[in-house]
This record gives structure tokens, sequence and C-alpha cells, in this order.
């Protein structure tokens, strides 16, 4: 089995939104619950359109789009600005970050969004019950 298919695991198997795009702002790959969030949240006349393959613009506004460009070009001017604050969503406790993605040589390839919760999780280790 490829590494690849490991990594798509991984990333589908996360409870938040993940969406990796391009250098061109082109989605390369967003996991089931990307899909889901983004079709919520996005315009109505985009909730049929699938993420992946898309250009992020058709799901964001104005607005969003100057941020995610200023983003990047953050991301090329120095290989140490690896995390940006993206937004807070109050309903889940989440915060949103685009992080940089950069190749073996640290050449800057793209980049992709997670939400990690403020809450600990209150979970046992290992509890399978």
């Amino acid at each position: 089995m490829e590494m690849t298919e490991f990594f798509k695991g991984i990333v589908d198997t996360s409870e938040n939104p993940i969406v990796i795009c391009g250098l061109d702002y082109k989605v390369l790959y967003a996991n089931p619950v990307a899909e889901k969030f983004y079709k919520m949240s996005g315009p109505e006349y985009r909730k049929t359109e699938k993420l992946a393959g898309s250009k992020l613009e058709l799901f964001f506004n104005e607005e969003s789009m100057i941020k995610i460009r200023m983003t990047m070009e953050w991301f090329k001017e120095d290989v140490k600005n690896k995390k940006v604050f993206a937004f807070h969503q109050k309903e889940t406790n989440s915060d949103m970050y685009v992080v940089a993605l950069r190749d073996s040589k640290n050449n800057l390839i793209g980049m992709y969004s997670r939400m990690e919760s403020r809450v600990p999780d209150t979970s046992k280790e290992f509890d399978i019950d």
C-alpha cells in the first residue's frame, strides 16, 4: 500500500475540516468533514459544488480571499513562517489555522487549513468501552 493512502486515511478520519490547496489556490483535497462544513457555510449557489478540484474563490468571499492571498505571500517570505490563525468558531469553541506545506527542500508547495479545539479532551487514554 502506498504512503499516500495512509496520509489520506489520517486526513479522512479527522473530525475537523481539512482542506489542502496548491499555490494556485486550487483545492487538491478536502476531507469529508470539510466538504460538509464549507457547503453549510458557503454561498447558496455553491452548495452543490465539490471543494476538491475547485478554486477557493468559489467558496470564500473577496475579503477572505485577500487574507488567504496575504497568508500565502507571508509563507513565501520565510521558511519560518508556518502557521496563521484564521478565525474562531464559537459554536464548537475551535480555532481555524492555515498552515504552510513545504517539500523536502523547504520550498512552499501549498497550504492547508485545520481546526483545533480549545476544549481539552476529557476522554480517558485508550477508552475503548
